[in-house]
């Protein structure tokens, strides 16, 4: 059974028929691999953002799949059209000419990733076009009925279908390219994976990732992917947001997409809770040549003790700089809750854990400066004013909260005297204060 990410779809969108059946087809117990739904391809020709509605990735490769609904689709004079159930007859895009486009884009971007010559992005890829509500009885030449699924097909028939469309593109590549794709192992699949789930508009929560049977979702704003696309393009970067702006969320996206780049990472926190939730949020891709965990914990195993947990953030790092051991560089350095980690010392430690250090490397911190509690202010401000002033890097305010409604956040910001995320994301009911006993 192929598992479905995310695990969900709308039940209740009218305009999402066609997408429900064939989501309920690829979680059949004969499909086998990973599915991506509702997928943005970043990098779309002509600089669109062009959008797929399923990526199919199994050992066999990597396949664009695009859906159209309809009691009727249909091609008149070059244009295409879909019917509802009102008999509305609704103009659409070629699902041909999506599918494919966004494949061209999904081959671009691996080779931008990894490298024309790489391995990655010599994986069988494809497209498929799927028509689940009716008959489609068009022709033409630049129409690929070998990979067309409509209502002709027995539904049973699926999961042949989906090796049949492989195959064809298999013979394909073979006769235009002299080259015979090799299938994929288990490692370069989940390797896809990390790469391209961040480009989905929902990621996990903390609450599914901490009780492990919620199935609540955070949507991402484009905010936030603004945010992840500047970590992308600018080597050293600060991503400023208070509570609820998806901070943790944007963290573990960018280790995922760090290590799917071939890339070591060093994640740090100073809280044992966060370092848990990354470490469980991360445990299906965290190779031997990266570190997810506190700063305590990365000094306890560089120095090889195991009684340095009571020590503060000053006297643990001056332990480790009068020390001096031989450490680990790594490609890229993610700080999260970087404002309990914001003193001069850690700078300093920090520096010798990355490749051409703070001032060249490749980091981003994510921080908070409202929750500024395990340090003193005036230690903040200074290795603040150093960090702008000396390794200069790229700021990017979060202000939109995804976490509480509006009301919620009006309400703990006027009895906490922290100011509210300047855009709360969705409206509720009104808060009832209850008193409670400690």
């Amino acid at each position: 059974m192929a598992q479905m990410i995310p695990n969900f779809i709308d039940q209740e969108d009218p305009r999402l028929c066609g997408e429900r059946r064939v989501f309920m087809w690829l979680s059949d117990d004969a499909v086998p691999g990973f599915v991506l739904h509702s997928l943005l391809q970043k990098n779309h020709r002509n600089k669109m953002i062009g959008e797929v509605d399923f990526l199919y990735i199994s050992s066999k490769g990597i396949l664009c799949i695009e859906v159209k609904g309809g009691k009727e689709i249909y091609r008149k004079s070059g244009e295409w059209y879909s019917v509802n159930k009102l008999n509305v007859h609704n103009k659409i895009k070629d699902p041909f000419r999506q599918a494919k486009d966004c494949m061209y884009a999904l081959k671009n971007y691996l080779i931008e990733t990894y490298g024309y010559m790489s391995q990655e992005a010599k994986c069988l890829l494809g497209y498929a076009v799927i028509f689940p509500e009716c008959k489609f009885t068009g022709h033409g030449n630049d129409l690929v009925t070998e990979v067309m699924f409509d209502c002709k097909w027995n539904l049973d028939q699926f999961p042949h279908f989906l090796n049949n469309v492989f195959d064809f593109w298999k013979r394909q590549t073979k006769e235009k390219q002299q080259y015979d794709p090799p299938m994929l192992t288990n490692e370069q699949v989940n390797k896809y994976i990390n790469l391209l789930r961040g480009d989905f508009k929902v990621v996990p929560s903390m609450n599914l990732e901490l009780q492990y049977i919620d199935k609540q979702i955070i949507e991402l704003t484009e905010e936030q992917f603004d945010a992840l696309d500047f970590t992308l393009e600018n080597k050293r970067v600060v991503i400023q947001g208070g509570a609820g702006t998806g901070k943790s969320l944007l963290a573990i996206e960018k280790v995922r997409k760090t290590i799917a780049k071939n890339k070591s990472v060093l994640y740090i926190c100073f809280n044992k809770n966060m370092a848990k939730y990354a470490q469980h949020a991360l445990e299906d891709c965290i190779p031997n040549n990266c570190f997810v965990g506190t700063y305590h914990s990365l000094i306890q195993k560089t120095l090889k003790q195991t009684d340095l947990h009571e020590l503060n953030i000053k006297e643990i790092s001056n332990m480790f700089l009068s020390n001096k051991p031989e450490t680990f560089q790594y490609d890229c350095l993610i700080v999260d809750e970087a404002q309990d980690l914001m003193n001069i010392c850690v700078l300093e430690v920090i520096n010798n854990f990355l490749k051409d250090g703070m001032e060249k490397g490749e980091w981003v911190l994510f921080l908070d400066p409202n929750q500024n509690i395990f340090n003193h202010t005036d230690e903040y401000d200074f290795a603040w004013e150093y960090i702008k002033s000396v390794y200069t890097p790229t700021i990017v305010p979060l202000s939109k909260n995804c976490r509480n409604t509006e009301q919620i956040g009006r309400k703990t910001s006027s009895l906490t005297l922290v100011p509210p995320a300047k855009h709360m994301k969705i409206s509720g009911p009104k808060v009832i204060t209850k008193a409670y006993d400690t």
